[in-house]
């Protein structure tokens, strides 16, 4: 689990475990249609080993 994501909440997804590190940001994700969750979570990943803090590694996770 990368530092900055709340255990609290977190979020199955098609099997996957999806955290978040905030209310808003998990707000957002419901707000989202499966291909825009797709695309958060592959610029998630992209982006996570270089993220410094949790917002930075993209504009939802």
């Amino acid at each position: 689990m990368k530092e900055g994501i709340d255990p609290e909440l977190t979020v199955e997804w098609k099997g996957k475990e999806v955290g978040f590190c905030c209310p808003p940001c998990l707000d957002e994700w419901k707000e989202m249609n499966d291909e825009e969750r797709e695309a958060a979570l592959k610029e998630a990943a992209t982006k996570a080993d270089d993220a410094p803090e949790p917002h930075a590694g993209s504009g939802v996770l």
